[in-house]
């Protein structure tokens, strides 16, 4: 990704309510995350958060560009463990917010149907 594709991505990204963080939430390699976490409407209780990992390739080789990954991180249940959902920046569609987004709230519903069968 060029830093212009990488620029207007970080403007939509804070369009629409990420916030940048530079200490990693989920992976220290990265550069920085864009985070945004989606709440329950009744309950006002995070149900899951999308983040948007940067990586500075440049900052290792001048050239190379920058890279994106996408994980969705549901909130589950401490007792059935950690799922999340990591797209990789390969994926040109990560700069479709909106579907991401839709992917992310599929994923949580397809977890809670599984945490139903467990709980």
């Amino acid at each position: 990704m060029e830093k212009q594709e990488l620029e207007l991505l970080e403007s939509q990204l804070q369009e629409r309510g990420y916030k940048q963080y530079f200490n990693s939430k989920y992976d220290n390699n990265a550069a920085y995350d864009y985070i945004k976490s989606f709440k329950d409407e009744d309950y006002d209780e995070i149900e899951y958060q999308v983040i948007y990992q940067v990586w500075d390739f440049e900052r290792y080789r001048p050239g190379m560009g920058y890279g994106v990954s996408v994980v969705v991180l549901p909130a589950t249940p401490f007792n059935l463990g950690r799922r999340d959902l990591l797209l990789d920046y390969r994926n040109k569609d990560l700069v479709q917010i909106d579907k991401i987004e839709q992917i992310a709230k599929r994923f949580y519903d397809f977890i809670l149907e599984q945490d139903k069968l467990f709980l």
